[in-house]
C-alpha cells in the first residue's frame, strides 16, 4: 500500500464519517423537531451508525498503518495471502449463512403469528425479499465464479 493510496484511504473514510453523522443528527432532529413526517428516523440512524462503524474501524486501522510505516509493506503482504483471503471468505460465508437462517425464522414466526384477515402485511414481503434476493445473489455468484475458475 503506498503513501498516497493510505492518505486517499483516510480522506476517504474521513469523509464517511462525516456524513454518517450528519445522518445521525439528520436522524435525531427528525425525531424530535419533525415527528409528523412520513420518514423513519430509526432508519435514518441506523444507517447512520452503520457507516459511522465502517469508518471508525478503517480509520483505526489507518491510523496504525501511519504511525508504523515499517508495517505498511507487511500488511499489504497480509491482505495478498491466499489464507487470510480463505478465512476471510468462509468466515463472511457463515455470516451469511447465519443471517438467512435468522431472516428464514424471522419470516417462519411471521407467518404463524399474523392473522391472515389482516390484508396485506408489507413486512412478510419485505422479509421473504430479504430472504430469497440475497441467497440468489449467493447461488448466481457461485456458479459464476465456477464457470471462470
Amino acid at each position: 500500500m503506498m503513501h498516497t493510496d493510505l492518505k486517499q484511504k483516510t480522506t476517504l473514510y474521513w469523509l464517511l464519517l462525516i456524513v454518517s453523522l450528519n445522518m445521525i443528527l439528520a436522524g435525531i432532529l427528525i425525531r424530535i423537531l419533525a415527528p409528523q413526517l412520513h420518514l423513519n428516523p430509526y432508519m435514518i440512524i441506523s444507517i447512520g451508525l452503520i457507516f459511522a462503524a465502517i469508518a471508525g474501524a478503517n480509520l483505526i486501522k489507518l491510523n496504525l498503518l501511519r504511525h508504523h510505516p515499517a508495517h505498511v509493506q507487511e500488511w499489504a503482504v497480509y491482505e495478498k495471502d491466499e489464507r487470510v483471503q480463505m478465512i476471510r471468505w468462509r468466515a463472511g460465508n457463515t455470516a451469511f449463512i447465519a443471517l438467512m437462517e435468522v431472516l428464514f425464522l424471522s419470516l417462519i414466526i411471521l407467518s404463524i403469528t399474523s392473522s391472515p384477515q389482516a390484508g396485506v402485511d408489507a413486512l412478510w414481503y419485505f422479509l421473504a425479499f430479504l430472504a430469497v434476493f440475497p441467497m440468489a445473489v449467493y447461488y448466481w455468484q457461485v456458479l459464476r465464479l465456477q464457470k471462470r475458475m
